[in-house]
């Protein structure tokens, strides 16, 4: 119940602030439209001080100069950060945040709860083990309320994966404790799919080994 309320008023206050700005953008308008016949006065006068002052007139052209190289690269900064945004934006990485962050574990919970919650997730992963079989995992909750999941998972007879393990050297973290993992995640996609979910599984064995979550 307060998780509701908490959300209706969050979507309250971001109703509230697009309709703030809107009257924002109008009153500025308003003022700028009262303002240009002054301002167009005051620049007259300015100018023909200034047209016959050639050191005036070289500082306005520099001035000018140097206002427009400034607007070019904010102009090219914002076409690059907005094709920066788009890549973000297909990649599923909107939401994404240093996990140390202040309130970052908060975050994460709330954004798995609305994101996972009535749709398809995609998970790349190592063993699946820490990420939905354990009970305390990342998305252990989240399976439980998807519609479907699509999981890529490393192949544990692989000899990428022989090399990784070898590698980490870890003394009870062992290639036959690794396959049994894997197996124990089959295990739970197979239960998945008898409750009638859309899980699909697939292996693979290229480098790099890596771990990613979309919601």
């Amino acid at each position: 119940m307060f998780q509701d309320f908490r959300s209706t008023v969050r979507a309250f206050f971001r109703d509230a602030a697009g309709s703030l700005y809107h009257i924002v953008v109008v009153a500025l308008s308003a003022g700028i439209a009262l303002l240009l016949p002054a301002g167009a006065r005051q620049f007259l006068l300015f100018w023909s001080r200034v047209e016959h002052d050639k050191f005036s007139l070289i500082a306005v052209e520099m001035s000018v100069a140097v206002l427009l190289i400034a607007a070019l690269s904010y102009v090219h900064r914002s076409i690059r950060d907005r094709g920066l945004a788009a890549a973000a934006t297909g990649a599923g990485l909107v939401s994404f945040f240093p996990r140390r962050a202040r309130g970052a574990e908060r975050r994460i919970s709330r954004l798995k709860e609305e994101q996972g919650t009535g749709r398809t997730i995609m998970v790349i992963g190592s063993s699946g083990a820490s990420t939905f079989v354990d009970q305390v995992g990342d998305l252990s909750s989240v399976l439980d309320k998807c519609v479907g999941a699509k999981i890529l998972l490393v192949n544990p007879y692989s000899h990428n994966a022989s090399q990784r393990l070898q590698a980490i050297n870890h003394p009870t973290y062992t290639l036959a404790a690794f396959r049994n993992e894997v197996r124990q995640s089959i295990a739970l996609l197979k239960r998945l799919k008898a409750m009638g979910k859309a899980v699909k599984l697939k292996l693979y064995a290229e480098p790099p080994l890596v771990k990613m979550v979309i919601l």
